[in-house]
């Protein structure tokens, strides 16, 4: 049997934090930019639900872009808790057979 490695969980992470800069840097060049695409309302107390209100006033939706790194952070994110488990069935001589109820749900 194989040795228990985190390689392969380290380098996910690195991935996804790669992603996750990315991402900040992204998202903030959209906000920070002459023309704001959002703006805030100002807020008002709603007395039939006893909520103060505030809206956002949207100029322009997000670009799509950003949504696509997002998830490429979640999937790399989820990946390395996959490798994870993984090594830690190696390291505990343990089988795929023997884990897939932790993993997939309930075994058939």
């Amino acid at each position: 049997m194989a040795e228990p490695s985190l390689e392969g969980v380290h380098e996910k992470v690195r991935r996804a934090e790669a992603h996750f800069e990315t991402l900040y840097a992204e998202c903030r060049a959209f906000i920070e930019r002459d023309r704001p695409p959002f703006g805030i309302s100002i807020p008002y107390y709603d007395a039939e639900t006893g909520y103060y209100v505030c809206k956002a006033i949207v100029s322009e939706p997000v670009p799509v872009r950003l949504g696509v790194i997002l998830g490429d952070v979640i999937h790399n994110a989820r990946s390395a808790l996959d490798h994870l488990v993984w090594q830690l069935v190696i390291a505990n001589n343990k089988t795929r057979t023997a884990v897939r109820g932790a993993t997939h749900g309930r075994s058939r």
